[in-house]
């Protein structure tokens, strides 16, 4: 649940028509890693050649903007490519020709030329100078946190200036319940606005306080509406695990097993998985796993013990291990990001 909190808030962002590009007013970003991490979040630094500063991002669960801190550069933000930069503020920068449009707002408003509405915001704690063109705007002030958001409510802007960088993640289980706790590091002013999705709000303490006016309907994960505040507690109650197929609690009916044992012959896996990216890895390795138990069950050893070599010799792969490091996209450890878990690249790299 919590990894597809961080999906959703990146796919507000970055699977959308266009999304712009941040950088520095000197020019574009020569260099970056990854500074940071923690459970629940993690962080970028960008830097350039022409400038000592640095841009940091940390991307949080839910949060509902994306968060650019500038520290010794200017920012610049470029409009996607592709679709037009119709309006800022308003004021039709294309009628304007090569005279720039020079705005000082806390809520830069670009409104795009694409067949939907797209309206993507910038803003900023106070007031600042923007200087905008067709092809984007540039800051006349450095050391700034700029926050975007996509096709925003009007209570963007009240929650625009406390921003996460961080979190710690913290869960007690006392019996049959578990106690969670987010406690989010903030800077900015003001209160804190991260999105929940309805199985946290389910579990949340009823002290919690929910912004319903800062909320998103999906279809695939229903309602999402802004936590306001640093600190999240949600209780939980923890399943009892009682008798179940695998603990040999329960047998299969005699009548059935004979079916059952010919369908596991037809399953039967002949290769090893070999080259697949790791959520699909996943997927199928944890089939032949089930296969195996069912066959084990079953009192079929036999078969049990060729599944399990072709699980080993799957992972050994996978993970690219001894004489079977053969796979083309191995799960590896990479530098160019400071060692954060990725996949490797052609030319020896590797991406996340």
């Amino acid at each position: 649940s919590f990894s597809f909190l961080l999906f959703f808030s990146i796919f507000l962002f970055v699977f959308l028509a266009g999304i712009p590009t941040f950088s520095a007013a000197s020019g574009p970003f020569t260099s970056y890693a990854v500074r940071r991490w923690d459970f629940l979040s993690v962080e970028y630094e960008w830097t350039t050649k022409e400038d000592a500063g640095h841009m940091r991002v940390p991307i949080c669960y839910g949060s509902p903007y994306i968060t650019a801190m500038y520290s010794g550069m200017k920012p610049r933000l470029s409009k996607p490519p592709g679709p037009a930069l119709l309006l800022v503020n308003g004021t039709d920068v294309a009628a304007r020709g090569t005279d720039p449009l020079t705005i000082t707002t806390s809520a830069l408003n670009w409104t795009l030329a694409t067949n939907y509405n797209q309206n993507w915001v910038f803003y900023t704690q106070n007031e600042v100078q923007w200087t905008c063109t067709m092809e984007g705007c540039t800051a006349e002030e450095s050391d700034l946190v700029v926050r975007a958001a996509h096709n925003p409510s009007e209570r963007h802007f009240l929650y625009r200036s406390a921003y996460a960088t961080g979190a710690e993640l913290e869960v007690v289980v006392d019996d049959d319940d578990a106690a969670i706790h987010f406690r989010w590091e903030v800077q900015g002013e003001g209160q804190l606005a991260m999105f929940a999705l309805p199985h946290h709000r389910q579990i949340l303490s009823h002290a919690t306080r929910i912004d319903p006016a800062l909320s998103v309907h999906t279809g695939l994960a229903g309602k999402i509406s802004a936590v306001i505040g640093s600190d999240w507690y949600m209780s939980e109650g923890l399943s009892e695990l009682g008798e179940s197929f695998w603990d040999g609690g329960a047998t299969i009916d005699a009548d059935k097993a004979q079916a059952i044992i010919a369908q596991l012959q037809v399953d039967k896996p002949t290769e090893v998985i070999a080259n697949q990216d790791p959520y699909t890895f996943g997927k199928r390795i944890a089939r032949l796993a089930r296969l195996a138990l069912i066959a084990k069950e079953l009192g079929e050893e036999g078969y049990a013990m060729d599944v399990a070599r072709l699980m080993e010799q799957s992972l050994s792969i996978a993970l690219g291990f001894g004489d079977q490091a053969t796979n083309e996209d191995p799960l590896v450890y990479e530098t160019r990001y400071n060692k954060a878990p990725g996949r490797r690249e052609a030319g020896g790299g590797a991406r996340r």
